[in-house]
């Protein structure tokens, strides 16, 4: 009887380590871009600017890039995208960024990703370490027009090189020192999605197939199994509109100026623009923000297609506690930005301790790499800016959670948590009755 009850207890115990995933989170980002989205009427939806059905613009729009915090998606506008005075080769913007889109961003990690990273405090609790995305890709450390050699993260995404497997996850860190742009809330993220080890011209099905991304099918929400993210543009603003430059008349044509090659061209120099003043201030930085805010959504207001962003202390009190997520937001943490990071905190309104009743985050078990690496060479270096040649849904991931060994157990697409351990417990059950009959 002793060993029955024992083996209930570990059965309980594992199923629910088997059954446990990450709460989704909904983070609010923003992504400087050259191009504008375009708005899909059928699906009711902004998309990319590039690719032929409404699945490979809406892929595209999220196709393996990097984000920001809203509140310091300037950073790089400021710190490398304005090239002024004598290092001015051009009248465009580095990458020739004009736009920044707004996104809604559902998160939900894998369990090994979680195992992985949750004590490393180099890393918001939730996410994996920030990796560059760059034409669709991983950027490489080392490439030429055959190999390119990864950092050991990308490889993890899909347990390349001899790594272990933790699926796509996505990368959350601070990028607030920056000596040309010091703003004190910009954080940059990591969105991998199928085959993220090459360029967009060389991403095939096979591809895509072969190394599985996170982004969900549009319609579907993460769950750190099919997919860890799912994204919506909510609308977008134009730089030239923020910073002033088309509120300028251009004294050659006696009219607003219209974009910010015609005021370059015509001697203007955009760093010495009022919106710009003061850039190694980091209140100074802060304010600019708000002011990219409140532009955005008076913009928002006006046009029916775009959807204002949501009031903050109701889209952090819609959202898990971080301790629900993480076990070092067991003693206290806050979220924090419209990307509703979890700070570790001891006090205040907004810090929020796991109570004693409430069951934390079971310790998961971290992947191991396979007896076999699969093959370590990978991308030639092609960084193409248009995907287009791909007609394939956005893929979605498998078998990611990494759990211990665990009774068999049949669950069905949308079985809740609970149904799932208590199947789990109940074919343990079985198994001990038997084994006593």
């Amino acid at each position: 009887m002793v060993q029955t009850v024992s083996l209930l207890v570990a059965a309980c115990a594992v199923a629910h380590v088997s059954a446990w995933g990450m709460h989704r989170v909904r983070t609010i980002q923003a992504r400087v871009q050259g191009g504008k989205p375009v708005y899909d009427d059928v699906h009711k939806q902004w998309v990319a600017p590039f690719g032929n059905t409404f699945e490979e613009k809406w892929r595209a729009s999220m196709d393996s890039v990097n984000t920001a915090s809203v509140e310091g998606a300037l950073m790089y506008v400021q710190s490398e995208g304005i090239i002024d005075g004598p290092q001015k080769p051009y009248c465009d913007r580095k990458n020739k960024i004009q736009y920044v889109w707004i996104y809604d961003i559902e998160i939900a990690q894998t369990n090994a990703s979680l195992a992985e990273y949750d004590a490393n405090w180099g890393v918001y609790p939730e996410y994996c370490p920030f990796v560059a995305l760059d034409g669709g890709k991983c950027t490489a450390m080392w490439e030429n027009s055959t190999y390119a050699i990864l950092p050991d993260i990308c490889n993890k995404f899909a347990g390349l090189a001899g790594q272990n497997n933790i699926g796509p996850c996505v990368g959350g860190e601070d990028r607030t020192n920056h000596p040309k742009a010091p703003y004190p809330n910009n954080i940059w993220f990591s969105f991998p999605n199928s085959c993220f080890t090459k360029g967009f011209s060389g991403k095939t099905d096979a591809c895509r197939a072969a190394e599985k991304g996170g982004l969900c099918p549009f319609g579907i929400r993460p769950d750190g199994v099919t997919c860890t993210f799912s994204a919506t543009v909510l609308g977008y603003l134009n730089l030239d509109d923020l910073v002033g430059i088309t509120a300028l008349n251009n004294t050659n044509t006696g009219h607003p100026y219209v974009t910010r090659t015609e005021f370059c061209q015509a001697g203007g120099v955009e760093t010495d623009l009022p919106f710009w003043q003061d850039t190694l201030n980091p209140a100074a930085n802060n304010a600019r923000s708000d002011k990219l805010i409140e532009f955005y959504q008076s913009l928002a207001k006006t046009d029916p297609q775009m959807t204002p962003l949501p009031e903050l202390t109701a889209l952090t009190a819609a959202n898990p506690k971080c301790y629900e997520n993480s076990h070092r937001c067991t003693n206290g943490c806050r979220r924090k930005l419209y990307a509703q990071v979890c700070e570790v905190c001891s006090s205040g309104d907004d810090c929020f301790k796991k109570p004693d009743s409430v069951p934390g985050v079971p310790d998961l078990v971290k992947s191991v790499p396979a007896t076999v690496a699969p093959d370590t060479t990978v991308a030639p270096a092609t960084t193409t800016a248009a995907p287009v040649e791909s007609t394939t849904v956005a893929p979605t991931t498998t078998s990611l959670k990494t759990t211990a060994v665990v009774p068999v157990v049949t669950v069905v697409v949308g079985s809740s948590a609970s149904e799932i351990v208590v199947s789990g417990v109940l074919a343990v059950a079985s198994v001990v009755v038997a084994l006593s009959s």
